[in-house]
């Protein structure tokens, strides 16, 4: 499903339950390695930070469906070489880096954006049974994402737009897209999330330039 509540499309799915499983698998095998914390290199409240980039079944049992849901978003995608027509596969585009991020209470991801071409994130388990326990003017809902286009509040024009993750939602955005994700407060609740970075690769330039 592709939504477009402003400039850029956003494409919301759910993915196969090998696909969270194996994630799930991966983020909770490596939850207590410290060499694979990237919390330094990463924006976020977040203490558990879990480097996947290297890990094999990532890239042989996980990436040739999410490769596909990127082609898919691409070819509906007008944004990226406006004007080119482009018939895109995935060698147009390089994984630059992975990690999953396991919440914990009141820990969340403050107002950003990533360096790279394209987002996809992937949410293996979320089971949130507890409501927000701050007694304030907010009616979002724990554990959501919230993308930010656009500055202040302008008539008549969406500037924002939230979506509440299930296990295997599947998100796929533009890298300068700016978004947040709240927190969580039950300590019974889960919510990972696995992020991937792509970037248009030399053959996509090459492609273009022919």
């Amino acid at each position: 499903m592709f939504i477009q509540p402003f400039g850029p499309k956003i494409y919301q799915d759910i993915v196969s339950s090998s696909v969270s499983s194996i994630l799930e698998k991966l983020t909770y095998r490596n939850e207590n390695d410290l060499t694979k914390r990237v919390n330094k290199n990463l924006l976020g409240f977040v203490s558990k930070q879990i480097d996947l980039f290297n890990e094999q079944e990532l890239r042989n049992d996980v990436l040739p469906e999410i490769n596909k849901l990127i082609v898919n978003y691409l070819q509906h995608s007008s944004q990226f070489f406006s004007g080119q027509l482009i018939n895109w596969n995935s060698r147009d585009f390089n994984l630059r880096s992975c990690w999953s991020n396991i919440q914990q209470p009141k820990e969340f991801l403050p107002t950003h954006n990533h360096p790279v071409d394209i987002v996809c994130v992937v949410y293996p388990i979320v089971s949130i049974q507890t409501k927000n326990t701050y007694d304030c003017n907010d009616d979002a809902e724990p554990g959501q994402i919230t993308f930010h286009y656009g500055e202040g509040v302008v008539p008549f024009t969406t500037t924002s737009l939230s979506i509440v993750p299930q296990t295997g939602t599947i998100l796929i955005f533009p890298g300068w897209l700016k978004h947040s994700s709240y927190p969580i407060f039950g300590e019974n609740d889960i919510r990972i999330s696995t992020s991937f970075n792509f970037v248009f690769s030399e053959y996509l330039r090459m492609k273009l330039n022919k």
